[in-house]
C-alpha cells in the first residue's frame, strides 16, 4: 500500500523521540500506523490518576481536606476505566492502595515542601533550533522558597521499583532534558534549578516509597542536549524521507529499520511478533492486528491549563 502522510508525523515530543531512539520499527508502528493495543493499562492509566493527586496536593496543601480532595479526584479518574471488582488483580496500582500512599506522602512531604505554584499542567511548543520546535506538557513549575525563590519543575512519575537503575534513568533522559529546555527558555538563566522527579513506588511489599530525583542541567550541558536532540530529529526525517520510497512489493523495510537489542525492554514490545513475522510491513498496513486500534498521538492537541507561547516564552 501506498502511505498517506498524517498531520501527526512531523510533530516532535519527548516521547516520540525516546521511542524513536530506543527502536525505530517500534516507533513506526506506534506513531506512524498509529497501532495501540486496544486494552487498557494499568500502569499507565493509575500514572495519570496520581498526576491529578498530586496536583490537586500541590494547589490546595497537604491538610485533610485536600487530601480527601486528592483521593477523590484519584478514585473518580480510576473508576473510569477499572472497577472495584478488578482491584485485587492490579494491586497495589488501586484507589484503596493509594489511599494509604496519600497519606504516607503527605505525612513525609507536609513540613518539607515549600514551594510557591507557579503553574501545573503546562504545555506547548519551545524551539530547539531555527526551524524545528519540540512539544512538551510539564506538571508543575514553582519557586523553591527554600532555596532562593529559584524555579523548580517538580515532575510526577511511578513506578514498580525504586532502583539505581530507575532513578537514574530519569537523569539523562530526553523528557527531563526537555523540562529543563522549558525553563531556560522561560525563565533567565540565573533564576532556573532545574527538575526533579517526584517518585512514587508502589510494590506488594509496602505501602509505597517516594524518591526525588534532582535532574539540574548546565548551560553547557543544555547546548548539548540541544546539538543531539536535533541528531535526532535529523534521523527521523531521514527515515521519513525513505519510507517515502519504500514500496509495498519491495522484499525488505528498509526504512525505521528494528534495534533487535531492544525486544525485551520494560515489559516488552507488543510488536515483538510483527518483527518476527514481517519483512516489511507495508505489506499488512493496511490490516489492524487484532487486540489492536489506531489512534495517532499529537503532542500539540493536549489540553492543559497553562500554554507557553514561543515569542518570549511567555506562559498564558
Amino acid at each position: 500500500m501506498s502511505l498517506q502522510e498524517h498531520p501527526t508525523w512531523k510533530i516532535h515530543d519527548a516521547s516520540k523521540i525516546s521511542a524513536y531512539l530506543s527502536c525505530p520499527r517500534a516507533y513506526m508502528y506506534k506513531y506512524i500506523l498509529g497501532w495501540e493495543l486496544d486494552t487498557p493499562d494499568v500502569h499507565r492509566h493509575f500514572g495519570k490518576c496520581w498526576h491529578l493527586s498530586m496536583e490537586h496536593l500541590l494547589l490546595h496543601g497537604m491538610g485533610g481536606e485536600s487530601y480527601e480532595g486528592a483521593v477523590e479526584v484519584l478514585t473518580e479518574k480510576y473508576r473510569e476505566v477499572f472497577s472495584e471488582e478488578t482491584d485485587l488483580e492490579r494491586s497495589p496500582k488501586t484507589p484503596g492502595h493509594a489511599r494509604l500512599a496519600l497519606a504516607m506522602y503527605c505525612k513525609e512531604f507536609r513540613k518539607k515542601d515549600h514551594y510557591k505554584v507557579l503553574h501545573t499542567e503546562i504545555s506547548g511548543a519551545v524551539p530547539i533550533s531555527e526551524k524545528r520546535v519540540i512539544h512538551f506538557k510539564m506538571d508543575s513549575i514553582m519557586r523553591d522558597l527554600d532555596n532562593n525563590d529559584l524555579i523548580k519543575s517538580l515532575e510526577h512519575k511511578t513506578g514498580s521499583q525504586n532502583s539505581q537503575q530507575w532513578r537514574d534513568g530519569w537523569k539523562l533522559s530526553v523528557q527531563t532534558g526537555t523540562y529543563n529546555h522549558v525553563l531556560f527558555c522561560a525563565f533567565p538563566t540565573n533564576e532556573v534549578w532545574g527538575v526533579e522527579i517526584n517518585g512514587a513506588i508502589f510494590t506488594k511489599s509496602k505501602i509505597a516509597e517516594f524518591p526525588r530525583v534532582p535532574v539540574r542541567r548546565t548551560p553547557r550541558m543544555m547546548d548539548a542536549w540541544l546539538v543531539h536532540i536535533n541528531q535526532a530529529v535529523d534521523k527521523i526525517e531521514a527515515d521519513y524521507e525513505l519510507l517515502k520510497r519504500c514500496k509495498e512489493e519491495d522484499e525488505v523495510l528498509e526504512a525505521f529499520a528494528p534495534a533487535y537489542n531492544s525486544c525485551s525492554s520494560y515489559r516488552g514490545c507488543p510488536y515483538f511478533n510483527f518483527c518476527l513475522s514481517w519483512s516489511n510491513p507495508l505489506q499488512r498496513a493496511d490490516e489492524i492486528p487484532e487486540g489492536f486500534r489506531v489512534e495517532y498521538w499529537d503532542p500539540s492537541k493536549r489540553e492543559t491549563k497553562h500554554k507557553i507561547v514561543l515569542k518570549g516564552g511567555k506562559i498564558t
